[in-house]
């Protein structure tokens, strides 16, 4: 995963996601049992999933960037959520410990 991301850096002529992955990322695999209140959103939609969750919730940050799927060779354009432990929540598909990530943000509705 990380090789990945620093590959896709070394494309970008500025500034970019891949770069910020690069210099700000951090590679969650904690994997945290769903909560009962979050219900899994709608396959392949991840972001918006992630979004409307974190909007309402204050124990939790939303994040975006890359996960792998063991079924999939190559890292995938992801967002989810993690807890105030740093463990991730999946908020869209039910791989559970087969996903980890290397964020490019986290927004939380903290402020």
């Amino acid at each position: 995963m990380i090789e990945h991301v620093h590959r896709l850096s070394c494309w970008e002529q500025v500034f970019g996601p891949a770069t910020a992955l690069k210099m700000f990322g951090r590679l969650h695999t904690s994997i945290a049992r769903r909560p009962q209140r979050l219900v899994p959103g709608e396959a392949k939609q991840c972001f918006r999933n992630a979004t409307a969750f974190a909007l309402v919730r204050h124990d939790v940050t939303y994040v975006e960037g890359f996960a792998l799927d063991p079924a999939l060779p190559i890292p995938l354009e992801h967002a989810w959520l993690i807890d105030d432990k740093g463990q991730v929540i999946e908020g869209t598909t039910t791989l559970g410990t087969s996903i980890t990530g290397c964020p490019s943000k986290e927004i939380s509705s903290r402020g």
